[in-house]
Formats: C-alpha cells, sequence, structure tokens
C-alpha cells in the first residue's frame, strides 16, 4: 500500500532511516557512539597568574587528562576528553611563571618545582586553586592516598578546609586580583579573593606568598589550624596573624586595596562587629551529607548580613532615611491637604455665589440664615456652612463653614473635640472671595459650647473662581490650618486652569492645569512642596474627585525631595497612587525612591481597604555605601486587619528578604528570612512566647534557634541579638 507522507522534508526523513539503521545495527558499525568530550575552567590565585603559566589536569590515579595555560584573563580552560571521574588541577612554577603579590602589589616569580593543586570531584566544571585547595588536596593525600579518595570524601575535605575560614567551598573559584583587574565585590568569589590576600600577609616577615601558602597547606591538611601537621611543627605559620583581631585587620586592609566601596564597608562593619573569626579545628559533622560544614558556614554569613544590615544604619543613613519619610509624608499629606483646602474653599465659595443668585436648593433656615451639610466623601471631611442671618437672600455676604471633626487633636485637651472652620466672605470683584480661618475645641461632640481660637490675621487669605460655560480659572493664596498647634498652618499660592463640561444635574467635571506651592510651617520649621509647570489634574463635582499627575519638588531642612506624583482616579478601582524621585542633601543625590499605592476594595467602615503598598528605595549611606531597600505590604480582604509583609535588604551582591503575617500590626505566625546561598531562617514563638526557629541551606537543616541562642549542628553556639 502506499502511503504518501506529507510536511516532513526528505533530508529528515532520510536522517530517521539512517538512525533507525544505526540502532538495530543494520549497515552500520557494531561500535557505540564516543562519548562527549568536556573541560574544565581552571582558575588558581595566589594572586592572578601571568599569561603562559602551565596546568594540567590529572586522573586520581595520576593519568593525565588534559593542559593548558592561563590566558590574559588568568584562568585557562582545560579539554579533559571523555575522563569523567574526579580530577587533580595542578599548576607549576618555572622561569617565566609570576603572579600577583597582594602583600606588595607587586610581581612575584613562582619558582620551579613548586605547584599549587586542587582535588575536585567529578562533574566539576571550574575549579579554583589556591592554598586551601592545595590543603585540601594534602588531607586527601594523607588520608588514604588520592587513588582510593571519592566525591564524598573530596567534597567533605574541601567543606571542612573552607570552614577554617567561614568560606562554604575552598575549590570554588575565587576572584581573581592582579594589576588591573575590577575591584571585588561582596560575592562568595569577591570573599574567597579577600580572604587570600589576607592570607597572603599572614605570614612571616619577608615571607613570600606561595612560601606562606606552602606552609598554611600543610598546617592545614590535619584539619587544625594549629603550626603543626600532626605532630610535626610546620615553620613559617604565625599563628597570631590568624587570632580575631589582627586576621580581621588584614582582611579590611585588603578589602581597601582590592574590593568595591559597598564590599570595604561591610567588611569594616563586619570587624567592628567581631563577626570576621577564623575558626582553627572546625569539627567534622558532615556525616552521610558532607555539604552541612559548608552550609553552616553560609548559614553564618547570612547571620552577619543581618547584623552588617544593622550597622551600616549608621547617623546619615538614620537621618537619610527618617528625611526620607518626612519629605514622603510631606507629599502625601500636604498635597492631599492642599487639594482639600482647595476643594473645601470652593464648596464655601459656590455656596455664596448660588445663594447671592437666589438659589436655595439643598439648603435649610438655619439661626435665620440658609445652611447647607456636605457628607463625607473620599478623603474629604464632613462639613457645614451657615450663611449671616438676613431674610433677604440677596443681601448674603458671607458663609460660616466648620469640617474634620476628631477627638484627641488638640495635644493640649486631649479629652476635648476639636474642628477646623472658615469664614468665606464676597470680595470687591465678581468670583472672588476672602477666608478667615479658625480652629474650636468642645467638651462634647455636638459643639453645643465650644471655645474659639484665632488663627492668622482677619483676612487669612483670597480664593477666586472665573467660570464659562467651558472653562474655569481659580486661584488660591493664603493660610490655612494644618494641625491643631498654634503655630501648625498651611501656606498655599496656587492656579488652576481647567475646562470643564457641566451635567444635567448641574455637576461639573474637567482637566486641567496645576501650578504653584504649598508650604507646612511649625514655628521656625518648614517644609515647602512646589507644584512644577506639566501638573495636570481632572476633577468631579458629583463625587468630588481630583486625580491626575503632579510634578513635585518638596524640601524641608537641608533635604529636597523631587519627583512625579500621580493621583489615581479613587471612583474607579483599582485605583493606584504613586511617587517616584530622588532625595537630595545639598548638591547631592541620597536617595532614589519609587512608592505605589493599590486600592483595590474599600472598606467604609474601618478604612481597612484591599489593596498593595510598595516602597522601593537606593540610599547612600555616609561612607558612600548603596544600600537598596524594598517594601511590600498586601492586604488581600477588605475589612480584613492581616497583612503580608516582605522586606528586602541588598549590599552589593548580598540580598536579605523577610516574609511575615502582621495580624492588627502585630506579627503573626512565622517569619521567614531567606538569603544568599540558599540559605533561609524560620521563626515563630512557641506558646510560652520564646522564639524558636529553623535555620536550613535548601532541605538540610544547619542549625536551631531557641530564645536568643543559634545552636548549629557543629557543637557551635551563636548569639541571635
Amino acid at each position: 500500500m502506499n502511503r504518501q507522507v506529507v510536511g516532513i522534508p526528505k533530508l529528515a526523513l532520510a536522517g530517521a532511516v539512517l538512525l533507525a539503521l544505526s540502532a538495530c545495527g543494520g549497515g552500520g558499525s557494531d561500535d557505540p557512539p564516543p562519548p562527549p568530550t568536556s573541560s574544565v575552567k581552571v582558575a588558581p590565585s595566589l594572586g592572578m597568574f601571568s599569561t603562559g603559566t602551565p596546568v594540567v589536569v590529572r586522573s586520581l590515579a595520576g593519568a593525565q587528562v588534559g593542559s593548558g595555560s592561563i590566558g590574559s584573563d588568568g584562568t585557562a580552560t582545560v579539554n579533559i576528553g571523555t575522563h569523567s571521574g574526579p580530577i587533580v588541577v595542578s599548576v607549576s612554577g618555572g622561569g617565566t611563571v609570576n603572579y600577583f603579590n597582594e602583600a606588595t602589589g607587586t610581581t612575584e616569580n613562582f619558582p620551579a618545582g613548586k605547584t599549587l593543586e586542587a582535588v575536585a570531584p567529578a562533574g566539576s566544571t571550574s575549579v579554583g586553586v589556591t592554598v586551601l585547595s592545595d590543603a585540601v588536596k594534602r588531607k586527601l593525600d594523607a588520608a588514604g592516598g588520592l587513588a582510593n579518595a571519592n566525591n564524598a570524601a573530596i567534597n567533605a575535605a574541601n567543606a571542612k578546609v573552607a570552614a577554617v575560614f567561614g568560606l562554604t567551598s575552598a575549590i570554588s573559584p575565587p576572584a581573581l586580583v592582579g594589576t588591573a583587574t575590577p575591584k571585588v565585590d561582596a560575592s562568595p568569589a569577591g570573599r574567597y579573593a579577600l580572604i587570600l590576600a589576607a592570607i597572603a600577609s599572614s605570614g612571616a616577615a619577608d615571607a613570600k606568598p606561595h612560601e606562606i601558602a606552602e606552609s598554611l597547606a600543610q598546617d592545614l591538611s590535619d584539619d587544625k589550624l594549629d603550626g603543626k601537621q600532626g605532630e610535626t611543627a610546620v615553620p613559617g605559620v604565625v599563628l597570631a596573624n590568624f587570632d580575631s583581631t589582627t586576621f580581621a585587620d588584614a582582611l579590611v586592609a585588603a578589602a581597601t586595596e582590592f574590593a568595591d566601596d559597598a564590599t570595604q564597608a561591610q567588611i569594616e562593619a563586619e570587624k567592628d562587629l567581631d563577626l570576621i573569626v577564623v575558626n582553627p579545628t572546625p569539627e567534622d559533622v558532615s556525616g552521610a551529607d558532607p555539604t552541612l560544614s559548608a552550609g553552616i558556614a553560609a548559614a553564618r554569613q547570612a547571620i552577619r548580613d543581618v547584623r552588617i544590615s544593622a550597622a551600616l544604619a549608621d547617623e546619615q543613613l538614620s537621618n537619610t532615611g527618617t528625611a526620607l519619610n518626612e519629605a514622603v509624608q510631606l507629599v502625601s499629606d500636604s498635597t492631599r491637604m492642599g487639594i482639600e483646602h482647595f476643594q473645601l474653599l470652593d464648596r464655601a465659595t459656590q455656596f455664596l455665589f448660588a445663594l447671592q443668585d437666589g438659589n436655595t436648593e439643598g439648603t435649610a433656615r438655619v439661626f435665620g440664615g440658609w445652611g447647607k451639610e456636605w457628607p463625607r466623601s473620599g478623603s474629604l471631611p464632613f462639613m457645614h456652612c451657615v450663611s449671616n442671618a438676613t431674610e433677604d437672600i440677596a443681601a448674603v455676604t458671607q458663609v460660616s463653614c466648620a469640617y474634620a471633626y476628631a477627638q484627641g487633636r488638640n495635644a493640649a485637651k486631649p479629652e476635648q473635640w476639636s474642628r477646623f472652620g472658615f469664614v468665606v466672605k464676597a470680595g470687591d470683584t465678581v468670583g472672588t472671595v476672602a477666608w478667615d480661618a479658625y480652629k474650636q475645641t468642645s467638651a462634647t461632640s455636638d459643639f453645643t459650647n465650644f471655645e474659639t481660637i484665632v488663627f492668622g490675621d482677619e483676612e487669612d487669605g483670597v480664593f477666586s473662581v472665573n467660570e464659562t460655560d467651558t472653562s474655569v480659572q481659580a486661584s488660591m493664596k493664603g493660610e490655612m490650618p494644618f494641625g491643631f498647634g498654634s503655630q501648625d498652618k498651611h501656606m498655599i499660592d496656587v492656579m488652576l486652569n481647567a475646562t470643564e463640561t457641566v451635567d444635567a444635574a448641574g455637576n461639573a467635571s474637567g482637566s486641567g492645569t496645576l501650578v504653584g506651592g504649598i508650604t507646612r510651617s511649625i514655628g521656625e520649621k518648614t517644609a515647602k512642596i512646589e507644584i512644577l509647570e506639566g501638573s495636570a489634574l481632572s476633577f468631579r463635582d458629583r463625587d468630588e474627585v481630583v486625580f491626575g499627575a503632579l510634578k513635585l519638588k518638596a524640601s524641608t531642612g537641608v533635604y529636597a525631595l523631587a519627583g512625579n506624583l500621580s493621583l489615581g482616579d479613587s471612583a474607579v478601582l483599582p485605583t493606584v497612587f504613586g511617587f517616584s524621585g530622588t532625595l537630595s542633601k545639598g548638591d547631592g543625590v541620597v536617595a532614589e525612591v519609587s512608592t505605589e499605592v493599590t486600592r483595590k476594595a474599600i472598606d467604609q467602615a474601618n478604612g481597612l481597604d484591599a489593596g498593595t503598598v510598595s516602597l522601593a528605595a537606593k540610599v547612600v549611606s555616609a561612607n558612600g555605601v548603596t544600600i537598596k531597600l524594598a517594601l511590600g505590604l498586601d492586604r488581600a480582604t477588605a475589612g480584613d486587619d492581616t497583612v503580608t509583609m516582605s522586606l528586602t535588604h541588598e549590599l552589593g551582591a548580598r540580598k536579605l528578604t523577610l516574609q511575615a503575617t502582621l495580624d492588627d500590626g502585630e506579627v503573626s505566625g512565622p517569619v521567614t528570612l531567606t538569603g544568599p546561598d540558599n540559605i533561609s531562617v524560620s521563626l515563630s514563638e512557641n506558646a510560652n512566647g520564646v522564639l524558636i526557629g529553623s535555620i536550613k541551606q535548601g532541605t538540610v537543616e544547619v542549625g536551631t534557634i531557641n530564645d536568643s541562642l543559634i545552636s548549629f549542628k557543629d557543637g557551635t553556639t551563636e548569639s541571635l541579638g
């Protein structure tokens, strides 16, 4: 039967036939296809080695499986053919082989007959060859010979030697330091490089780094940093140089010379907190899992990161953070209050103009005049106004308004109620009013008996509105009370130009531009917001909503915050509010910040709206280190006081993320902290209120937490505080 194959190219069909034939032996060789070849990247360091340095790769039995030489980047990629087992990598000295002496900053000869070696498990694609990897090789030699080693033994020896200096691996490639290499960072490779640089200056006077390396490798080969190999003294190892203080000084010196600013600050903070510790005799707790020692070292580093984060919150960073908080709050509060004052005065002004035109719609006779109320709407408070008493409506010349009722606002009388108010009086020109603001306190919420507190002058400002059928021009200049303190006030000078339309119910809506300045002062302390050209707003009378985008500059003290504020349409869910900009001190930028609030559902009863809040900032500390911060909050259900929180902190290459659930502002349930090297910490309170938890690398538990004490699986302890 003929079968037609559609859509398959002839070459593909031919290839399929050939594969089928080779699989069943027809027409081809009986030999299996050769296994794939592989290669390993070798990064040796006593400092970076010179171009042309010979590299040899052997099997554990000693058979050479590949060779190569160092290139200009300090590494060599060696083809090892089909070899698939563990490997021994050797870097050999000679007359033209040099390395960068990190202790002196000069080039040093690596003499003929000298080698630096590493042993790596099967499947390794990159290997670091250092003093510590050389110690691993010597340790395996002494523990029954390389020929009898396997992956588990290699990994265990590697982890144990690395743990002496708080590293997770002795055979991972370090960052290479040479005469023209970039500054290293706080990554594992960068830290390894700095430890090697510190070791390079730890020997006896005038000792060369390769001599120090050889002595130290011999010393470490018996799992102890004690100046001996077994019971035989090793010359050239100066144990005093590895105590906490001396080695910390050497590591700081190495970071000062070879690390970027963030890493240098991190190492300095570690020294100040006594976190740089050489562990001369790490316990062997690897058992069936040879990665446990590496996991403990990674956990210690993650805990160190937390402490460093706190330590770097120096005075400058603290002040910057405080200023950032104040400036963002200033933008939020002052902009909102400026717009609200604009709207409240507009309410009163339109009410006055309507009465003067004989329009009493929505009013009631009160105290011989006409009164009108506005319910709370969005962020606008409840407000009521009453005209001056007159039988002739056309003779009305002013209205008095009160708004923002609250108890406890007056710090001098916390048990009393308070409210703000103002009087608007018709001006000399059409569409213009003058206002006089005041504050009142009362022992009762109905304000049947109250005390009026004078604010400012008899005339605190002028508000003008010039409207046509399709446009409105409004300006506001003067002062309004901000808080209840006698010197707490808002000074506003803004102008709105907009086009508008009016619906059948008489409600206006439109959009336009807003420019001006808003200043808040509390005594001699002032904060100012400038609304710059290019700011645009939209508005609707029917629900008294204002939204749009403002270009702002806010200043308080020596700090200035500049950026863009977006005000979402609060009547359309989800509503997004956001700000992005820079915080400057004097002429220098000290932070970049962005915030975003998304309201997904509204809780009218308690204000527990559903939605998310995010804050991201890049802050520069006093010593020039950039720290990245990110905060996220999420309330899934309106009215529910449960909020999930995520806080991320980045310093150089180190990143920490804390996650928790908050109920009524208090932590509820476990708190998790995740960091580099796959480390995670879980914390919770037991029934007795004691803090308990677990530290893991991946799925392997490396320590437990009880109260304020961390107990690692190697028998060591550390304070959580």
